[in-house]
């Protein structure tokens, strides 16, 4: 069975799990520790240099897909269900995915801005194998752990420029809808997958499907944005609805 290496509240890890169930691929779940489980993950992807993320796979013969897409594409060819990457949506797909690496990247810089300043956000990314009563003497770490992702990932100070390319990508996938269900005609492809995910960062999906506490469910919610695209949070919460099994 492979392993996907994940953080649970992240949606880069979202993507990659949604395209693995839906192609009914049996895996394991490990979750990553960020900062302290960076060494680990590099030894066993064999990055030794470069940024080392999650989510990844390790399948057969120690080989690892570090990226969701390669994950999903993965999925795709050994796994069974309705394809997410048909031969004739292919590059639009691929236009639509580079546009949720770019959303994703400012709806993440305006995620780890709130994150710094909630302290029991910052308990609660702790992985769970921590006892409750322990978490507050982790309260050190879990500030290190905040600032390292602002280091890692380079987060800007401008937040104005990270949601105005938020708000002109949310506003790409709305007028391409156009009240349709999917972003391509009728079939659920990979597309609806990478740019429903963006809304983690906007509006979480409901704990059945992924589960937040309170703290984390709070600054993962971008209120005026949420607000703005509720027809997009709707689109979304209709997406898992029809194509998500609950957790």
């Amino acid at each position: 069975m492979v392993k996907l290496i994940a953080l649970p509240y992240s949606p880069w890890s979202e993507r990659a799990r949604w395209a693995l169930d839906h192609h009914h691929i049996a895996y394991r779940e490990e979750e990553h520790i960020p900062m302290l489980g960076e060494w680990a993950l590099r030894l066993r992807t064999g990055r030794l240099s470069g940024k080392a993320t999650v989510p990844t796979l390790l399948v057969d013969h120690g080989e690892a897909l570090c990226d969701s897409l390669d994950i999903a594409n993965y999925a795709e060819g050994t796994g069974t269900g309705t394809r997410l990457f048909p031969d004739a949506h292919r590059a639009a797909i691929d236009t639509w995915h580079t546009k949720s690496e770019a959303a994703l990247g400012s709806a993440r810089a305006l995620y780890i801005r709130r994150l710094l300043l909630s302290e029991q956000a910052k308990k609660d990314t702790l992985p769970g194998f921590i006892p409750t009563p322990l978490r507050g003497a982790f309260s050190p770490m879990t500030s290190m752990g905040a600032s390292y992702l602002a280091r890692k990932y380079a987060i800007a100070t401008d937040l104005n420029r990270h949601e105005t390319e938020l708000v002109r990508i949310l506003g790409d996938v709305d007028k391409a809808l156009g009240g349709r269900r999917h972003l391509l005609g009728d079939d659920f492809t990979f597309a609806d997958i990478t740019m429903a995910v963006v809304l983690q960062l906007v509006a979480p999906v409901a704990n059945e499907y992924l589960v937040l506490s309170p703290a984390l469910r709070s600054v993962s919610t971008e209120p005026s944005l949420a607000a703005r695209f509720s027809g997009l949070v709707e689109w979304r919460d209709a997406l898992y609805a029809a194509h998500r099994k609950t957790r």
